[in-house]
């Protein structure tokens, strides 16, 4: 059973990208992406409005977040979270078929920002990241500091509230 969706307070710190004033706005009128203070597991929908701003639209997949997510006995997928996956008819999590070949449409987006168990995905056709999880806040420094040094900018980051990652 998937828990109640709780509406963080406007203005909410938490995973926020920093891209560009559109976005920003978008998450600051949605509460923020604070992810201590919400009880679903996937993204609330303004996060899924921040990334199809900041991302190519159709880059952008669904991922099932749920940690209780029944899986289809007909899935190969080994667990939520990191693979392109949603539901199917009967509510059981199953990899999402063909992910590399498809294009989202805003009708998709609007269907998996209403499904809280869903989290965003994002595929890296055309946008390259960098995922550094280390849990010592002096070492995640040194890590974004030596990306500032060798790309001569500072990078988007995507931070939690709660993790020093």
């Amino acid at each position: 059973m998937t828990p109640d969706k709780e509406k963080a307070p406007p203005g909410g710190q938490g995973q926020k990208t920093v891209c560009n004033r559109e976005s920003d706005q978008i998450l600051a009128n949605t509460g923020g992406a604070d992810y201590a203070r919400k009880l679903n597991f996937g993204a609330l929908p303004g996060d899924w409005q921040h990334w199809s701003a900041v991302a190519p639209l159709d880059d952008l997949l669904p991922v099932v977040s749920d940690p209780h997510a029944k899986k289809s006995p007909d899935s190969k997928i080994q667990g939520p979270g990191k693979t392109p996956s949603d539901f199917n008819r009967r509510g059981e999590m199953r990899g999402f078929e063909k992910w590399t070949d498809y294009h989202t449409t805003p009708a998709d987006l609007e269907k998996w920002a209403a499904d809280n168990r869903l989290g965003v995905c994002l595929q890296t056709r055309r946008i390259r990241a960098i995922d550094v999880d280390v849990d010592e806040h002096d070492e995640a420094v040194d890590i974004e500091q030596f990306l500032v040094d060798i790309s001569r900018r500072r990078p988007p980051a995507s931070t939690r509230s709660t993790q020093e990652k």
